[in-house]
């Protein structure tokens, strides 16, 4: 509550103050925050959190709440990072089967006959000369 609390429109600066005195108290209480380093550590640690991207903050959901020391949540976050780049190199190397295929594909596509030009004397038999008329002749615009 207290990195997110914001000042009443019609409320006194002073209120806002004292608001946020409270908040902070509460929170380093509910932490168990006693000593100066462990406050240093939560504010770190609460810098951090913010900064985190959605897409692993989702990863972590169950153990976030348990991650209250900078060193910690690094760790975990440096180990989701060497996991996450070890599966793009993976995936990359898999990728690369397909990336020649394109030459299998065009010389089978030209086997099977694929590449030639649909004939023309096919569509020749469909067109009317009531069609094409229609297309020359113009409607005057009425205003």
């Amino acid at each position: 509550m207290f990195t997110k609390h914001s000042k009443n429109a019609d409320g006194a600066w002073k209120d806002f103050v004292h608001e946020l005195k409270i908040y902070l108290q509460e929170w380093i209480k509910g932490l168990e925050v006693e000593t100066f380093e462990l406050l240093c550590d939560l504010i770190i640690n609460d810098q951090m959190k913010r900064r985190v991207p959605t897409e692993i903050k989702e990863h972590f959901i169950d153990e976030w709440p348990k991650f209250k020391f900078p060193e910690l949540l690094s760790e975990k976050l440096d180990q989701y990072g060497s996991v996450q780049d070890m599966m793009k190199k993976k995936t990359d190397f898999h990728d690369h089967k397909g990336k020649y295929s394109s030459f299998k594909e065009k010389n089978s596509a030209h086997v099977r006959g694929v590449t030639e030009e649909p004939k023309q004397g096919n569509f020749e038999k469909y067109k009317s000369s009531k069609t094409e008329d229609s297309f020359d002749r113009k409607k005057k615009v009425k205003c």
